[in-house]
Order: structure tokens, then sequence, then C-alpha cells
């Protein structure tokens, strides 16, 4: 199992920045560079603002570690806002270069919200997979790199919602004129999905390439790469990788580890198609699978959504932060990450041990190695007991496509969610039926209705038919609920659901029509003296007929119901495009695709 601790953080010496735009501190001063990790939201409130999920950690080039922050990150009164405030003061002038970008952007409206649960839909596969804000006059600027899905909004500064429950990461840094160039370069191979943007006429022959992303151009061919070095404004350098979607393989295997010529401990959002480990690499990455900053609680990978990538070698201490994730469906997308020799780096990190990896290894060959072997031993523990830290809900997720659920605990055996007993009411129901109508007994024997009855009792065998039909219905929905098979293919369960309603209230209300006539009809005193009660067979089905009536009227309340928000389950998505069939077809094709994996459960 690995373990990314933030602990302590090596900066060595202070910087003086000139006046000009860049990035802030927690006090509103200049400052070379800063990251800053929020905490995703937990019971912990030894920080401030982690139960809430808007806790973060601070440091920048000055400071000696990472520092929890006395005002929590949708304040106004901390780096990240000071930061943006200096766009937000200069958007409207004509002055400034900005592009704002992100593979989720702001204000996404939902397609569905149940319940009133949030949740994030689908990125746009054809643009890159990364999130940012370059803000720069002819003068100087700054680049912030962060992983928060719908920030920060192009007009005010404020927090998303749907940010606070995983943990994010952000980097800033404070940059001269001259390497704005560089970063449109960067940009050009990434493919950012842009929601703000502006370039003055007088920025255009210095930024040729950011010119090209703002016009919605791309890099497309060979070469499929970029590594470029950003030299802050106190003279720090940072390494820059970039792809395009045509490198069509992982940032961190194939060109970061190999690039800096040293393992890496990377985490970063982990959900399906994940990537196998290359035991025959020089220099191997692993998949983090638990995280501890400073003095809080320590939680698992799958509370984080944040790009970091640390050295697993000391004497080559590298961290790099970025935007694109660890996943074979992020090999076609652009993406990248920038790394920074020693200033940042932790000698708090745990080194590997065996099981490290998220999942065992895939050998493509067809002789799989004992190392192979031993790390799938050794992680099978892991992947059957993650365990979700909050009780309310339940998050699962193919690639950066979220559905969240109501929390139903199940066994394979049994399940007791609320909802779940309303259909243990309905075979109650079923039996209740079944019990009334079946079987007729005289006084010393008792014998199937078609047995007693003949051809007058066929209504009657057709209720039997209706109520084998519904119960059989309602075992399945059950066991599907018991399986967590909602979980899996939430559409299906949900259409299951509605058939079975919509069925319930017409045969229901036929079958009470049926039984009532039959117990208006029957007339011969002998048959009347067959029934189970006392008072004879006609008010046993008179009963029948009313509690078939009955359960119509459930069965409309199931439906309206359905119809409604947040039932049976939370199932809500998040569309960010306005071409409705385009969505429609994502929407589809992401649950049909869906996979839920084992650790989940």
């Amino acid at each position: 199992m690995i373990s990314l601790v933030f602990l302590s953080f090596v900066a060595c010496s202070n910087f003086l920045i000139v006046d000009g735009y860049g990035c802030k501190d927690q006090n509103n001063n200049d400052v070379d560079w800063f990251m800053a990790y929020k905490m995703p939201r937990t019971d912990d409130n030894s920080v401030q603002g982690v139960g809430q999920g808007v806790g973060f950690y601070y440091m920048d080039v000055n400071t000696q570690s990472m520092d929890p922050s006395s005002n929590d990150i949708s304040s106004q009164n901390q780096a990240i806002a000071y930061t943006l405030k200096q766009y937000y003061d200069n958007k409207n002038s004509g002055s400034f270069a900005h592009v704002m970008y992100n593979d989720e952007e702001p204000g996404s409206k939902d397609v569905l919200e149940i319940y009133g649960n949030r949740s994030k839909f689908a990125a746009k596969a054809e643009f890159g997979h990364l999130k940012g804000v370059v803000f720069f006059d002819q003068s100087s600027g700054f680049w912030l790199i962060h992983s928060v899905p719908k920030f920060p909004a192009a007009d005010a500064y404020s927090y998303p919602d749907s940010g606070t429950i995983y943990a994010q990461s952000i980097l800033c840094l404070s940059l001269d004129y001259s390497q704005l160039r560089k970063i449109g370069t960067q940009l050009y191979f990434n493919h950012p999905d842009i929601y703000s943007s502006s370039v003055p006429t007088s920025f255009a022959s210095d930024n040729p390439d950011l010119v090209k992303v703002v016009g919605g151009q791309y890099k497309t061919g060979a070469p499929y790469t970029s590594i470029l070095t950003l030299t802050t404004k106190g003279g720090q350098s940072f390494t820059s990788f970039a792809k395009s979607a045509d490198f069509n393989q992982d940032l961190y295997d194939k060109l970061v580890a190999p690039t800096l010529q040293t393992s890496l401990n990377v985490e970063t959002w982990r959900r399906g198609s994940l990537i196998s480990l290359d035991c025959s690499a020089r220099y191997l990455v692993l998949d983090v699978q638990e995280i501890k900053v400073e003095n809080t609680a320590e939680f698992k990978y799958t509370h984080d959504h944040s790009k970091i990538a640390v050295s697993g070698d000391s004497s080559k201490p590298y961290v790099c932060i970025g935007d694109i994730n660890r996943m074979t469906s992020q090999y076609v997308r652009g993406g990248g990450t920038s790394s920074q020799f020693e200033e940042m780096y932790t000698e708090g990190f745990k080194p590997p041990r065996p099981g490290g990896t998220i999942r065992p290894p895939v050998d493509e060959s067809t002789n799989q190695t004992s190392f192979q072997r031993d790390i799938d031993a050794s992680a099978e523990p892991y992947r059957r007991t993650v365990e979700p830290e909050y009780k309310i809900q339940e998050t699962y997720f193919y690639d950066e496509e979220i559905i969240e659920y109501e929390r139903i605990d199940c066994t394979p055996n049994m399940c007791c969610h609320p909802y779940s007993m309303l259909r243990w009411f309905e075979m109650v129901v079923f039996f209740t039926l079944h019990w009334l109508i079946q079987i007729t007994c005289a006084r010393t024997t008792c014998t199937m209705i078609l047995t007693e009855f003949g051809y007058k009792a066929y209504g009657q065998a057709f209720i039997l038919c209706v109520i084998v039909l519904l119960a059989g219905c309602c075992s399945l929905i059950l066991i599907a609920y018991s399986m967590n098979f909602h979980k899996a293919r939430p559409e299906l369960i949900l259409g299951f659901e509605r058939v079975y309603a919509v069925s319930g209230i017409v045969l229901m209300v036929l079958c009470g029509i049926i039984g009532s006539y039959h117990a208006a009809t029957t007339t011969d005193e002998y048959i009347n003296q067959l029934g189970r009660g006392i008072s004879g067979i006609r008010p046993q089905w008179i009963a029948a007929a009313v509690i078939e009536f009955l359960t119509a009227v459930l069965f409309c309340a199931d439906l309206y119901g359905q119809n409604r928000d947040g039932f049976p389950f939370v199932f809500s998505r998040h569309r960010k495009t306005e071409d409705h069939e385009k969505a429609r077809q994502r929407k589809e094709e992401a649950i049909r695709q869906q996979r839920i994996r084992e650790s989940f459960y």
C-alpha cells in the first residue's frame, strides 16, 4: 500500500517579486508561486472548513511547510481569491489577455436532478482534460493550474458546491510576459475547453499559438508532446509537460517519468479503465492508495480528485501538479502537468510497498510474472474493503462521468432500504390475495378453486395468474436492489420500475372489477358456505376486491413518486451542452459502458 503524505515541504529561500500581476499569497502580497491542496469533505474538524469540504492547506516559495488556511477556499480573503481578483477587476479592460478553461465549465445545467444531490456529467471528450486560468498584461501575469470542475466562474469569485466532496490541487505560477508564448504552445497541444477568453491584437504577434487556441485550433499529428521550461519571476524553473490527443499513451508512464528519469508515485482520479503496471519499465509509475496531510485523518484515493505526482527517488526530488488523470480513457485526450525540482519536494513521502497499485497489473503476454501475481494477491483485500466515508450517498464513476446515489445498504441476501420495504409490503399484499382467492374450504377438506367451481372460477384463476406475475416482478426488483444492480444499470431498473407500476395499476383495477362481479353473482348458498370465514365465500371475494382496488391506488402513488425527484433512489446528472440530442446519446453511451468496480462494494 502506498501512502502519499504531505508533511514538511522544503523551501530554501525567499524571493522578492517586482510589482506587476502575478500570484498572491495568503496576505494578498506578491509571491513567486504557491500551491494549495483542498481537503476532501470529512468528519475531521481539526482544520477550518474541512467538515464542509472547503478547508485547504497552503504553501508557497516563502514557507517551510504545508499550513492549514485560516480562511476556507470559499472565502474572498485567501491566496486563490486574491490572485483571481486581479482578473475580475480587469476583465473588461482591453489591456489584458485572459483564457479560462475547464473540461467541466462553471454553471453547467442539470439534465436530471433527483433528491437535490449534486453531480457532474460527462466532460466533452473531444477536448483535453485540463483546467486553469491564464491572465497577463504585457509585463507579467499568472498561470493557475487546478483540478476543480466548474471553477472559477467568469464573472466573480465563488467556489462551487460540486467541488467540496473530493480533494483538489491548485498550482499558481507568477511569470513574465515572455513566458506567455510558452503557455500558448502547451495549451495548443492540450486543446482546452475555453469558456471565457480575450486576447488583444497587441498580443497576437508575440503569442501565435495562444491566438490559435482561442480561435478553437489545436495540435494534430506529430510531434505529439511538448516539454518546455517555465521560469517564474523569481527565477524558479518549472518543467511543463503537454500531450495532444494523438499521443495515445499515459502522460506519466511514457513522458514524465522517462524525462525526469525517476520513478513516480501518482495520485489522480482513477475510476474504471485503469493502467496496468509495466514491470519492464525502467522507471516505475505507481498509483497512490492513501493520502495524509499533516495531522488530519488519512483518507483513501477514492476521496481525491487532485493531480499530483511525487518522485519515488529522494535524490531526484520532483513534485508535479497538473490536470490529467492516469487512466486508459485519458490516452486520447490532451492534458499536462508542471514539475518543480526540490523546492516542493516532501521528505515525508512514504516509499511504495507491495500491493501499492489499485489494480493488479495485467501482463499482455501469456506468461505472468511472480511479481505480478504477488501484487494481484496483495491488492485483493483492498478491492473488497474500500468503504465510502459518507453514509448519505455513494458515487459511482465512469471516467469523469459521475452518478450519485442515495446510499442503499444491501447484502447479497437482504436489502432493508425504506423503498425496498415498500416492495416487501407489496409481497405481503400479494400473499394475502392469494390466501383469499386460491383455496376454498368445506367442513373437512380444502381444494383449489377451479376444482370446486369449474368454469365459474375462470375469472379468479386469471386474478391468481396476475398475482403470481406481479409477485415475480416484485421479487426481481428486490433481488436487483439487494445485489446493487441499480448502481450498474440505473436506467434499466428505473424503466422496469415504471413498467411494474403501470402494469400493477391496470391489472389490479381489472382484478378488482372481476372480483366484485364474482362476489355479486355468487348466489349459490352451498358455494357461499365454502369460504375460509364463517360468513361465506362472498365476503371473502369482496375483501379481495377491496384489497385489489387499494393496491391499484398504491401503484398509482408509486408511479407518481417515480416521476418526482428522488424516487426510488438518487440518480442525478448534469449536462454542459445545449445540444439536447447529443447529450442524450452521450448519456446513454456512458450508462452502457459504465462498470462498477468491486472496490465500492
